[in-house]
Order: structure tokens, then sequence, then C-alpha cells
């Protein structure tokens, strides 16, 4: 995951210091109970350039967050990376959680267009009203969620009304589809 998150966002991989020392301590509480285990420490400790680093306190793989700079502001905000594994996501995601508090709200459209064919007017919804928009495919339900979110409410219901105008929409499925 890190390493495509350096590539997505076109940052190389350097070794951060407090991950590695963070790394190392993890590898220091395992090693009596795994000493088979060969991990090249600067490969683990490795996050793209510029990140904000976040250690794991409850396992080995660090996370980071990283801050879109000036000229991807627009195109999406602040990303956080967490590792897959439970436990390690929720106690890493405890000393970020206090982030994630603000007055941003959601709106739903679903629609059975398929992905491809909504880009423009994603684009085009975002650029008039400023919500951020996300199309979250279900291939099993046959149909693409789209998700709207902004803090100004007026404007998001406005960008609601103008893209259900712009594609085609469908009935969202029932709780238990």
């Amino acid at each position: 995951t890190i390493d495509s998150v350096a590539q997505a966002f076109d940052r190389p991989l350097v070794v951060n210091e407090l991950v590695k020392t963070d790394v190392e301590r993890a590898l220091a509480a395992i090693a009596e109970d795994h000493p088979e285990l060969d991990i090249d420490v600067d490969a683990e400790a490795s996050i793209p350039a510029g990140v904000r680093p976040l250690v794991n306190d409850v396992g080995l793989s660090p996370g980071c967050v990283v801050e879109p700079r000036e000229a991807e502001q627009e195109q999406h905000g602040r990303i956080y990376v967490f590792p897959g594994i439970p436990r390690e996501m929720q106690s890493m995601f405890e000393g970020v959680a206090d982030e994630f508090n603000g007055d941003l709200q959601s709106r739903f459209l679903y629609t059975d267009e398929p992905e491809a064919a909504l880009i423009e007017r994603l684009k085009a919804v975002h650029a008039r009203y400023g919500v951020l928009v996300g199309c979250y495919p279900n291939r099993k339900g046959n149909h693409n969620r789209l998700k709207l979110r902004g803090e100004d409410e007026e404007e998001l219901n406005k960008a609601v009304t103008w893209l259900g105008e712009q594609v085609r929409t469908v009935e969202p499925p029932s709780e238990s589809a």
C-alpha cells in the first residue's frame, strides 16, 4: 500500500527515522518468539517523502498522512493510510480520530450508468458546487453509489439536485442488498 501511495502522489520512498525507531522497537519485542524473522528495517520504515508518519503502537507496519500539495488540493483532501490488520488500524486511527471532526455532510444518489460514463458529470458537479464526489460501484447490485460531501448544506443540496438531473438515477438498494 505504501508503495502505491508513493507512486500515486509521485513521491519517492524515504526512510523515516521516527518510523525506523518504531519498527526496531516492534521487532525487538517479538524477536524472542520469532527468531526466524528477517525483515529489512529500512524497507519497512520507508514512507513517501513529505508525508506525516503514523507509528504503529501494536504492530509493525507504519501508516501515514498525505497532505495534498497546493496543485492537488482541488482534487482531494488529506489522505490517511493505515495498516490492514484491524487491531493495528483501529489503534492507529484512535491517534488521529479527532482530525475527522467537522461539519462535512453527505448525500447519496444511485445510478445504473457505468462509472466510466459518469466522469465528466462528476467533475462538473465538483467544479460547479465545490462538493467532493465519490463513485462506489456495487457490481452485485448493478448500480453505482454516488456520494457527494460538503460543508455548505445549501450548496450540497443544489449539487445533489443538479447531479440527479444529469444522471439516470435508480432506487437505493434495500438494507439487505
